[in-house]
């Protein structure tokens, strides 16, 4: 049954898209801030971006080469070369100069043109300069190598809209611009609390012979790291119900996010759905119909931070962040893709999908045209052996059964 029992309240779980519509409606919006463009990097923009300035700012040369009045070499034939007298260079930086009548100049890529030049012959197509002149054989169009004015970008231009990631792309393109600063939504802030008594912290000593590392607390830190965040609290606790409410307590003090990782299900040492009724937090989303997760539950305070309940194997807890825990996350900061884009694959290797309720497996890119999947390890919420390789998730509607090869499925991944 599709339910789970608190307090002898039965609470109904909801299909995944229901899920990430509730979020859509619930999470809010972190404050703004300004910051300099330099120091935006990977932020999350707010505001749309314009450029603060015309690009090319004047018309500039596309290369090196001979800045002419095109109309000075109709005439120029291999026969019968156009010689023209050389005049003062200018090269990047320099201001614009005149262009004598007669005469060509040498410009520099990027240089500004001379007042009077029409084109720039590439340096190649002419005659090497030979006591103070130089010779071209054939004509040149007008507007030939040279960058006009704002061609690229005009003042005031859209460089980068509200709810994209300043990436290094962009940031090349605010930078050229001439935008200064940008408004973007702060950092989130992510607490993560696991708990089991059998786990313990990668990196130090086991417990006991049989204790498991708990892996997915560092790969869900890391992930939340990658997406933007700041990781303010990272704890393990083991089985203790008072201990819990505690950290979910302080948790929601001092973060947007606050992750359980563990003690979802209803076991009589789970402890986190009551951590959080404790500590203040309301439920919007008592579980899900999926496979694996489906113990998973959303909450949310009221000073707005959310709560994410994740079972504790480790595909349950990687693959409902992966949809969820980001969805959450790009809430906050008013990005503009809040979910995974799904994308038409073909299935490489069979796969055997055993149960009815819809879910999803990892899986590897194998081939891109067409673009041809393939699931990194057998169904099952508590295998990790091929999770290195994954690139995406592919989604299963809840048949039971085989899945052949060359099958169209549903991949899913953030774009």
């Amino acid at each position: 049954m599709n339910s789970y029992v608190r307090n002898g309240k039965r609470l109904m779980r909801i299909p995944l898209t229901e899920a990430q519509e509730v979020l859509e409606r619930e999470v809010a919006l972190l404050p703004s801030e300004s910051l300099s463009v330099e120091v935006a990097g990977g932020r999350w923009l707010l505001e749309d971006a314009e450029a603060g300035w015309d690009l090319p700012k004047k018309n500039e040369s596309a290369m090196d080469g001979w800045g002419v009045d095109h109309l000075a070499l109709v005439n120029a034939t291999p026969s019968e070369p156009v010689t023209l007298s050389l005049a003062s260079p200018t090269h990047a930086g320099d201001k614009a100069q005149e262009l004598p009548e007669g005469c060509c100049a040498w410009v520099g890529t990027g240089a500004p043109i001379p007042k009077g030049a029409t084109a720039v012959v590439p340096w190649e197509e002419a005659s090497a300069e030979t006591e103070g002149v130089v010779s071209f054989d054939k004509g040149v169009t007008s507007g030939r190598s040279v960058r006009r004015q704002a061609e690229d970008i005009h003042k005031g231009d859209l460089l980068a809209t509200k709810g994209v990631r300043l990436t290094p792309w962009s940031l090349q393109s605010l930078f050229s611009g001439g935008v200064e600063s940008v408004t973007v939504a702060p950092i989130p802030k992510v607490a993560i609390i696991a708990s089991g008594d059998e786990l313990y912290m990668p990196g130090t000593k086991p417990p006991f012979q049989d204790a498991i590392p708990c892996g997915n607390l560092i790969a869900i830190a890391n992930r939340a790291k990658k997406e933007g965040c700041k990781v303010v609290a990272m704890e393990l606790i083991p089985d203790n119900k008072d201990a819990l409410i505690q950290a979910v307590s302080d948790g929601e003090k001092k973060a947007d996010l606050v992750i359980t990782i563990g003690g979802a299900a209803g076991g009589k040492k789970d402890f986190a759905r009551l951590a959080f009724e404790k500590a203040g937090a309301e439920m919007l989303v008592p579980g899900l119909i999926l496979k694996p997760g489906g113990p998973s539950f959303i909450t949310r305070w009221d000073s707005g931070t959310i709560g994410l309940g994740l079972a504790g194997n480790p595909l349950s807890a990687l693959i409902v962040f992966e949809i969820l825990g980001l969805q959450i996350l790009r809430h906050l900061v008013g990005a503009r893709r809040t979910r995974m884009t799904p994308l038409e694959t073909l299935l490489d290797a069979p796969i055997i999908w055993k149960s009815s309720k819809p879910g999803f497996v990892p899986a590897e890119i194998v081939r891109h045209s067409p673009l041809t999947v393939a699931p990194v390890q057998p169904e099952g919420s508590h295998r990790v052996e091929g999770l290195a390789r994954t690139e995406m998730l592919l989604r299963f509607s809840g048949d039971e059964g085989e899945v052949v090869s060359e099958t169209v499925v549903e991949g899913w991944k953030w774009t």
